[in-house]
């Protein structure tokens, strides 16, 4: 899990949303700077980026470095459907939207597992999970069949009854990025 070590979402001067030493290799202790360009404090989302190549170029060099033999995942919604269901007077209305997929977890040791989630259109809850929900999985992908990510996970409900096999609610992606940041994945 990584904690921005402040968390105010509206940070105006480069030093008060650029961070030393925040990323790193998962088996390493961080070293690369990184520029926090979006928070959601509810929803317990951050996208991060480099710092600025100007004003920083050393440390933007080290962050792209760290970044170079990574893949980016693209970013995708669900399909919602709504149920018609009929009302005691006899119309016929739509239900709320309701979503539900395969999907992907990435375990603590790198290896991908199965899970089910479903969505009421912000948020994936997810069920059966393949393995444990353990802590420290929290930031990572929940992807779609296709490759796509379409979560975070950062909750996970624990106890003899769930077996720490599923929670919610976590981030669904195209719910909670503002659109600036979805249009620029689109573009990479």
């Amino acid at each position: 899990m990584l904690a921005l070590p402040t968390s105010q979402p509206c940070r105006v001067l480069l030093e008060e949303r650029t961070y030393a030493k925040l990323i790193g290799p998962c088996d390493a202790e961080p070293t690369a700077w990184a520029e926090c360009a979006f928070i959601d404090p509810v929803s317990d989302l951050a996208v991060l980026c480099s710092p600025d190549g100007q004003a920083l170029a050393d440390e933007a060099a080290d962050y792209e470095a760290l970044l170079e033999p990574t893949r980016a995942l693209p970013v995708a919604g669900l399909t919602f459907i709504r149920e018609p269901f009929t009302l005691p007077d006899g119309t016929t209305i739509l239900g709320r939207p309701r979503a539900e997929s395969d999907a992907w977890l990435l375990s603590l040791d790198g290896r991908w597992f199965s899970c089910r989630v479903t969505s009421g259109g912000r948020a994936l809850w997810i069920a059966g999970a393949a393995e444990p929900i353990r802590g420290g999985m929290s930031g990572s992908p929940v992807v779609a069949p296709g490759g796509q990510a379409i979560g975070i996970v950062c909750v996970s409900n624990s106890g003899p009854s769930f077996g720490d096999r599923e929670g919610g609610p976590n981030p669904e992606l195209a719910a909670h990025l503002p659109g600036w940041i979805l249009r620029d994945v689109k573009k990479a």
